[in-house]
């Protein structure tokens, strides 16, 4: 039975490299992101309900999307990679889980491999604006949005709003309080 089943994720691989080509989400009745989502189910550890892939994307076998989550226009999800609920993906985001290896000097970089992927979790209801670039095991907590082609190599803490290269907080979207039962109570920033 698991040969049958690495056959048919192997069969629906080859058949997103052709719909992923099909009209982005918004035209054609939404058909394109309709065929994308489908064949996704089949290569993808885990696609949940409401579930956006635009056109032209790439990401790996060991991805599980959230529900109401997206995956942006020419994006590059590479290795393992949790997306969790409403997570928005502007387009050309890159998201890194290895890297080559590069700790021999007497050996050429091309032919020293790969390190060990390092899976990246990005939690609920965060915003990964346009050309952000996320690298190897980063955590980005909830609520967060990643500027424009920010760079982030480290984790991100919830309800944070981070820029540049390398990504930096620059504010935060909101208190993050522990009350006496021990649970996370968020309050909104207010406006001065």
């Amino acid at each position: 039975m698991t040969k049958v089943r690495n056959v048919v994720k192997e069969v629906c691989f080859l058949l997103f490299q052709v719909v992923k080509y099909l009209p982005p989400s918004d035209q054609c009745l939404r058909i394109g992101n309709w065929f994308r989502v489908l064949i996704a189910r089949g290569v993808a550890s885990h696609v949940g309900k409401g579930v956006v892939i635009e056109m032209g994307c790439h990401f790996h076998r060991d991805l599980v999307i959230g529900d109401y989550s997206g995956i942006g226009i020419r994006c590059k999800i590479l290795g393992p990679v949790t997306l969790g609920r409403y997570v928005m993906m502007g387009p050309e985001v890159v998201i890194h889980t290895q890297n080559h290896r590069h700790d021999r000097v007497d050996v050429p970089m091309c032919q020293q491999g790969f390190e060990e992927a390092r899976p990246v979790l990005i939690d609920d209801d965060v915003w990964l604006c346009e050309r952000a670039i996320i690298l190897p095991g980063v955590r980005i907590g909830r609520g967060s949005i990643i500027g424009a082609g920010a760079v982030v190599s480290k984790d991100v803490p919830a309800f944070s709003v981070v820029a540049g290269n390398p990504a930096s907080v620059v504010k935060s979207r909101g208190m993050v309080t522990v009350n006496a039962r021990g649970i996370q109570v968020v309050q909104a920033r207010t406006r001065r």
